[in-house]
């Protein structure tokens, strides 16, 4: 019995692949980015912001994970 993929590596997979009817043979997480920067580009600050968000994780591995708070040991 194959192993179950969680749903982060379905997605994955999915984004990973070309989109059928694109001529340019794109897959579809190029073509998700390329229209968010289009939509920021026409002024939508949503886009804008998960675009500059998305590139600054990627340059910026451990940016966006949780700091581990240093635990205080009881007298």
């Amino acid at each position: 019995m194959p192993k179950q993929l969680t749903s982060r590596q379905e997605l994955a997979r999915l984004l990973n692949k070309k989109f059928p009817a694109d001529q340019l043979e794109r897959t579809y997480l190029q073509l998700l980015i390329e229209g968010q920067a289009k939509a920021a580009i026409k002024g939508n600050v949503a886009a804008a912001q998960l675009l500059l968000r998305y590139a600054h994780l990627e340059e910026n591995p451990d940016r966006g994970r949780r700091k581990k708070r240093p635990r205080l040991k009881h007298l």
